[in-house]
């Protein structure tokens, strides 16, 4: 049986959270916790973290909840993770330019890894945390470490460098909204907004798709024969960031937020990648709208108790 892989957003980690808590201390939880936990114990799904989740996580500034939650996420994740942008994109235009240039496909390769040892989490942990009894598991973590080095990693960055980190997030979130709302401004055309935000994506990755091109024995002239609308949209980084910006600049009846470039920049790591997506309300449908989850085949969900129903 292969694996399923399911992203969450911060708030259903936070959901589950609370709901893996009460379960431990014997208090009335969501009965959905139990369906995710077995599912996970014999292998049927995992949930992988993105990078983008790391930074929402210091946002908490309550080193116990921090440790609580980083607890549940090193136990339900089995130390996987979907790798980082970079290697994603170089993965996605290897593929995209073997099909425009009609070259020899490069195998599949996974972009969730489970690469981390700090990640990893023991049988024995796992049997404790989630109160099921050892001999009912699978030997399906080749376990190294202790899960307390993952709460470590969590712990590690004291409260003055967590501030700092803070509002460098707040002022980065803050121009990069800035910026997005000026863009919107400049013109109710949201296909030529869609060529320019891929122009835009195509200056700041450049470095490593001309790499890849490289590889192909390709030059930054061939690229320039094909239509940039169409090379872009066969990258799934540009293609859902790009949309989904695009998309939710058009409703007018509702300001960007300051955290929608990070859940933008999540999903388009997470859906191409995992079978269901949880997130907000806002997300699933503009990405139903934008038929994301018929191209790249998943599911969307608004919450994470609705995943026993799927």
């Amino acid at each position: 049986m292969e694996r399923k892989y399911i992203y969450l957003d911060l708030k259903d980690w936070i959901a589950i959270g609370k709901d893996f808590h009460l379960r431990q201390n014997h208090k009335k939880y969501s009965s959905e916790l139990d369906w995710v936990l077995e599912a996970v114990v014999t292998g049927e799904i995992c949930f992988p973290l993105v990078d983008t989740l790391f930074l929402e996580f210091y946002k908490n500034s309550t080193p116990n909840r921090r440790t609580k939650l980083a607890r549940v996420m090193s136990l339900l994740s089995l130390g996987y993770l979907i790798v980082n942008k970079r290697t994603r994109l170089a993965y996605e235009a290897r593929l995209a330019l073997a099909k425009f240039f009609k070259l020899t496909m490069i195998k599949p390769e996974s972009m969730i890894i489970r690469g981390l040892p700090r990640a990893f989490i023991t049988d024995e942990v796992f049997a404790r945390l989630t109160l099921i009894n050892k001999s009912r598991l699978p030997q399906i973590i080749e376990a190294i470490d202790n899960v307390d080095s993952w709460i470590r990693y969590f712990e590690s960055v004291d409260e003055q460098t967590r501030n700092y980190l803070m509002n460098k997030y707040r002022e980065l979130n803050q121009k990069q909204t800035e910026m997005l709302e000026s863009f919107r401004k400049s013109s109710d055309n949201p296909d030529l907004l869609l060529r320019i935000y891929y122009g835009r994506l195509f200056m700041d990755t450049q470095t490593t798709i001309l790499q890849v091109m490289n590889e192909y024995g390709l030059s930054k002239d061939d690229l320039l024969q094909l239509d940039g609308v169409a090379f872009s949209s066969e990258i799934p980084s540009f293609e859902i960031e790009a949309k989904l910006t695009i998309e939710s600049m058009k409703q007018k009846s509702r300001s960007l937020a300051e955290n929608d470039c990070y859940d933008i920049s999540s999903l388009a790591a997470a859906i191409p990648y995992c079978s269901t997506i949880v997130t907000e309300a806002f997300w699933v449908d503009l990405c139903k709208r934008l038929k994301f989850d018929k191209k790249y085949d998943c599911i969307l969900l608004k919450n994470y108790r609705q995943l026993p129903k799927v």
